[in-house]
């Protein structure tokens, strides 16, 4: 019986030993083994790997599951882009760095699903990028947990196949700041898309999403939200929903449909610093006040916008009782432009100006410009004359001797004006000053006329009071020398 039982457990024990062997056999089948000369190593603060286009033996990477062959490596930055990765699943996920990755880059894949929990063991988890897949949100379920919502900071789920957001769906990512899902076509959002769990979120891109307008209550769980880009989306006019943004500081609406910029189309945005405005094919205008209720604007970009041929030269509220903002760079490149007002901003004070591009006309009404030489150096495209003939591809700083040569600008009849309102009130000063001390010396006694000396009796130092009190304020001395200097 004890050789029998003896017998038993070697079997038991060979059975136990053939199935780890061929377990760790399995684990290492599925588990890619990569090197530096897979990949791109780089040490250097942060210290990244990547493993771009990898092959083995002329297949692409097809898992996340990586073992290195340096097993005391460590990396903050790990990118697996541009393979052919189609699931992430826990532990799977380059197992031997979570606990040091900061960041993890999958863009360019095939990832079609990603398991529960997946990202949990990646204590120091700040970015994470899942930009250009294949991802909806039925198949991303437990992913985005608290846990990971811990640590978190920047989100990209761009060009995917996410369609309409779950109520609540990044609420549990309460410290997150970025939050970009561009190019998802038929994205749909409501009320509840992001929730007060997301109350620190300060940028939100959803560009190229095909929103056509946004629900009246879709910021309001985003108190610190201050940068928000809605590139190419079909809006017609800007979302009235945009106005109850209180610390929005940049708005990106280029390539949008918006036809016109009316005075109440961002009439509460006080707080916008930066209004990107590109590449919009069907404004023609800006009306009066367009931005006469941006008092903090510094930066205002409609570049190649190419049907805009005007601008209300109170549009920034230059010319009426508004206080127009201290812009600091206004770029108009590639427009539809003849002119520009002189009074629509504080030219001078601007640090870049970007109008080339444009088929200015370079005549009276452009004189201002053209002579004011601080404003010769242009940002980008050096803006040239189109009109007239004569001076057509003409740089405007070249033009200005050619252009309206009998009449003076605006700009120098205003300091003509402002030097002879000057000069006339010196004059009133000082005419006003010498009648003022006819008047006093007549009070006095002194004098009945300024331009005339009476004759005073010969007086000499002892003639004054010994005593200084006897100084009064009627007592007049003059020394006179009414004797020749030879009977002296």
């Amino acid at each position: 019986m004890q050789f029998g039982s003896i017998f038993a457990l070697l079997a038991v024990f060979l059975i136990l030993a053939q199935t780890f062997e061929a377990k760790d056999d399995n684990e290492k089948k599925d588990q890619e083994l990569i090197s530096c000369e897979d990949c791109k190593c780089d040490q250097t603060n942060p210290s990244t790997i990547t493993c771009d286009k990898v092959k083995f033996e002329d297949e692409y990477l097809t898992t996340a599951n990586l073992k290195f062959t340096d097993k005391s490596a460590t990396y903050k930055v790990v990118k697996l882009t541009n393979n052919r990765i189609h699931e992430l699943n826990k532990k799977q996920i380059v197992p031997q760095l979570v606990k040091n990755v900061e960041t993890l880059d999958f863009s360019e894949n095939r990832i079609n699903a990603i398991g529960e929990n997946s990202f949990d063991d990646f204590a120091k988890l700040k970015v994470l990028k899942l930009s250009d897949n294949y991802l909806e949100f039925e198949n991303m379920k437990n992913v985005l947990t608290s846990k990971l919502g811990k640590h978190l900071d920047k989100l990209y789920l761009d060009h995917n196949k996410l369609e309409t957001v779950p109520d609540h769906f990044f609420d549990e990512l309460t410290n997150l700041k970025t939050l970009v899902l561009d190019g998802n076509r038929d994205l749909e959002l409501t009320d509840e898309t992001f929730g007060k769990g997301m109350e620190n979120l300060e940028e939100l891109s959803l560009d190229d999403c095909n929103i056509k307008d946004l629900p009246d209550g879709i910021f309001d769980g985003l108190p610190k939200l201050n940068k928000l880009s809605l590139r190419g989306n079909p809006f017609t006019k800007i979302p009235d929903v945009i106005n109850k943004i209180e610390k929005l500081k940049i708005l990106d609406l280029s390539g949008t449909r918006i036809t016109e910029m009316t005075d109440n189309s961002l009439n509460n945005d006080h707080s916008i610093q930066h209004l990107i405005m590109q590449d919009l094919e069907y404004l023609t205008m800006i009306d009066n006040c367009a931005f006469c209720g941006l008092k903090e604007l510094k930066i205002i970009d409609f570049s190649d916008c190419k049907h805009l041929f005007s601008i209300n030269d109170n549009a920034f509220g230059s010319t009426s009782k508004q206080t127009p903002p201290k812009l600091e760079e206004v770029h108009f490149e590639n427009c539809n432009l003849t002119n520009l007002y002189e009074d629509l901003a504080n030219w001078e004070d601007l640090k870049k100006i970007g109008i080339g591009g444009n088929p200015l006309n370079c005549d009276c009404k452009l004189k201002w410009l053209l002579e004011d030489p601080s404003l010769y150096t242009f940002n980008g495209k050096t803006p040239t004359c189109a009109q007239p003939e004569s001076l057509k591809d003409t740089p405007l700083n070249k033009a200005n001797d050619k252009v309206c040569p009998q009449a003076k600008s605006k700009s120098k009849a205003k300091i003509n004006t402002r030097v002879f309102f000057l000069s006339f009130v010196f004059f009133i000063l000082v005419i006003a000053a010498i009648f003022g001390f006819i008047q006093y010396t007549r009070r006095r006694g002194r004098l009945t006329n300024v331009f005339y000396r009476p004759e005073l009796p010969q007086m000499s130092y002892n003639n004054l009071p010994a005593n200084p009190d006897l100084l009064s304020e009627n007592y007049t001395y003059s020394i006179q020398q009414d004797t020749p200097a030879e009977e002296l």
